[in-house]
């Protein structure tokens, strides 16, 4: 079967073939061919010239319509991105001046590979590859172009670990050797960088066996110290896991479960399965720079546990970063990473709703009132709580436990609710203002008045009143007996 074009997309072949003939000498190198090689639909577009790539870009992107960003003054890198389509092509500088050497100081064999851009429209454009990157990718195999490739980036570790995760090939001896050695370079990166490979590694199938495979490399410990923590931290025996991060593990595969329409176990088809197009809609949903709320939820559930082991490296951390020590350390990590407030917000919500859904499970009782305030408390994203819940359910200690039939009621009331019936727990509409509170009670505006909506819209939740004038005499019943 004949491998498809390099590039098949008839605007992004157009585009190139205009940028090489009006620009020759460039070329096209990195994860593109890769991809073309493999098989797989291409992403990347990463441009490399002799020199003045930052000048150059800023000429394709003013010829052909692109929007110029400065990605590195010192490398001499530049974006250009076309905004109605979204897409993004990269332009650097070649290092030490010509292809061979830039290629020979990339990070991985199989990502040393470029062509001529004035040739990517043949049928077998040829192939520059002085690291022998296509035997490594027929062999699938992850290898350093060198002993020093880590040392120079050291984000490439976590990058080597993230492509044998996406492509399932193995990292060869030496490579592993070398990541190990290096591993307590990592911190040296930008937390930005480092936060963009854990994710890209949480969002791949078989998440447990990845981030399994972080620690065993040392890149856990220096990444995400606390989680590394864990694997020192005995669990309850009843637990079924020999420590903390088995148990978070175990936790994930369950997240993973959850996430995979079709595949619901028979007690959560009856429970998930009449929501699925509504929850896979829900976690394809993105936060912030196309970080979804499924990629956050497997985020906070690798966070889980941390409370449980000593959190001071966090705290200390987080005031080295310029971050705001919340004494939650979920949220003090999202913080240290650099996610957007949104998203600091919604681990913290996730980890402490999670174990809130437990405790209201374990009672075994509940009413509306129950589940308007958990609304509430869980705005920041009321069903990533439900499934963390959910998929660590199974593996709590007995006495922690709560009874299996419980939380799936509880799940179905709240997916009720959320999805279908959001008017009366979730967005009760407005029936009284605060003008109207001080009115009713001749009082000024203050924390009284916000009280005072506050019991007003649990009132609604309850079905005790629907209109302003049922909030009206409720409120100064009862404010008349207070007095």
């Amino acid at each position: 079967m004949p491998r498809p074009a390099l590039i098949s997309d008839p605007s992004l072949s157009s585009l190139l073939a205009r940028i090489a003939a009006e620009y020759p000498g460039l070329y096209l190198a990195g994860g593109r061919i890769r991809d073309w090689l493999l098989g797989r639909e291409g992403r990347d577009v990463d441009l490399c010239v002799a020199r003045g790539a930052i000048r150059l870009a800023r000429g394709i992107a003013n010829a052909t319509g692109g929007a110029f960003y400065i990605l590195d003054d010192d490398t001499d890198a530049a974006r250009i991105l076309y905004q109605e389509s979204g897409l993004v092509v990269d332009l650097a500088s070649l290092r030490g001046g010509d292809i061979i050497s830039d290629l020979k100081a990339r990070d991985l064999t199989i990502n040393a590979m470029a062509v001529r851009l004035a040739d990517v429209a043949l049928a077998e454009p040829r192939l520059i590859d002085p690291c022998h990157g296509r035997q490594d990718l027929e062999a699938r195999v992850v290898r350093a172009t060198s002993e020093e490739a880590f040392r120079h980036d050291p984000v490439r570790l976590l990058r080597a670990v993230r492509l044998e995760a996406v492509l399932r090939f193995r990292i060869e001896p030496q490579t592993e050797a070398w990541i190990r050695r290096d591993a307590s370079l990592l911190p040296n990166s930008s937390p930005e960088r480092i936060r963009y490979e854990l994710l890209q590694i949480l969002a791949t199938a078989g998440v447990a066996n990845h981030v399994l495979r972080l620690h065993t490399l040392g890149l856990l410990a220096s990444a995400l110290p606390e989680v590394a923590l864990l694997a020192g931290s005995p669990s309850s025996p009843e637990r079924g896991a020999a420590s903390q991060l088995e148990w978070t593990l175990a936790v994930l595969t369950g997240i993973e479960r959850l996430e995979t329409q079709g595949n619901w176990l028979a007690e959560e088809e009856r429970v998930l399965g009449p929501f699925s197009v509504e929850l896979a809609r829900y976690l394809e949903t993105a936060i912030c720079d196309q970080r979804t709320r499924g990629l956050l939820l497997r985020w906070a559930a690798l966070l889980q546990r941390i409370d449980d082991v000593d959190a001071a490296h966090s705290e200390s951390q987080a005031h080295e970063s310029g971050g705001n020590v919340s004494g939650d350390p979920a949220a003090e990590i999202t913080e240290r990473f650099h996610f957007s407030a949104q998203e600091v917000n919604l681990a913290r919500s996730t980890v402490a709703n999670a174990q809130g859904l437990l405790r209201l499970a374990a009672k075994g009782m509940w009413d509306r009132r129950d589940l308007y305030r958990y609304f509430q408390r869980a705005i920041a994203g009321p069903i990533e709580p439900l499934l963390l819940a959910r998929a660590s359910q199974p593996i709590l200690p007995g006495k922690q436990r709560p009874n299996g039939e419980s939380l799936s009621r509880l799940a179905s009331e709240i997916l009720g609710h959320y999805f279908l019936h959001p008017e009366e727990l979730v967005t009760p509409p407005t029936i009284a203002t605060g003008a109207d509170v001080m009115e009713w009670l001749g009082v000024e505006q203050g924390p009284v008045v916000g009280a005072v909506l506050r019991e007003i819209r649990e009132e609604q939740a309850m079905g005790r009143v629907s209109t302003r004038e049922q909030a009206r005499k409720l409120i100064r019943a009862r404010h008349a007996r207070a007095d």
